[in-house]
């Protein structure tokens, strides 16, 4: 779960950039895209790979409850957080791959043709 806080690295750049007057920049073009990239690759793969795994184990993980080694409460706590967090980070990567395909549109609408030229 920590290896998905790498994304939060870039959500500060960008929120730096935002508050300094940088948000049209280039370069936040760059980290906007650092930061869909690991959010994605950190908290969509990863941690459904991470889930993928504690599905294929959840024999040994049941094998623990009914030898009473965890009580089923946290069991069910911990499966609820899991759930919860596959549900919060699909919501945010959408949304976030909405800022994205907004920004990059806004790059387009920024070229204009005067005279058959393209100015940028």
């Amino acid at each position: 779960l920590a290896l998905g806080e790498v994304s939060t690295i870039f959500l500060n750049l960008r929120w730096f950039l935002i508050k300094t007057g940088r948000g049209e920049s280039a370069f936040m073009k760059i980290v906007e895209g650092m930061f869909a990239m690991t959010f994605f690759v950190t908290r969509i793969v990863i941690y459904l790979m991470g889930v993928g795994h504690l599905i294929y184990e959840r024999e040994e993980i049941l094998d623990l409850l009914e030898r009473d080694v965890i009580p089923s409460v946290f069991l069910g706590i911990d499966a609820f957080s899991i759930a919860a967090g596959i549900i919060l980070n699909l919501t945010w990567f959408r949304k976030i791959a909405a800022m994205l395909v907004s920004s990059i549109g806004k790059g387009r609408k920024k070229t204009k043709k005067l005279k058959g030229e393209t100015i940028v």
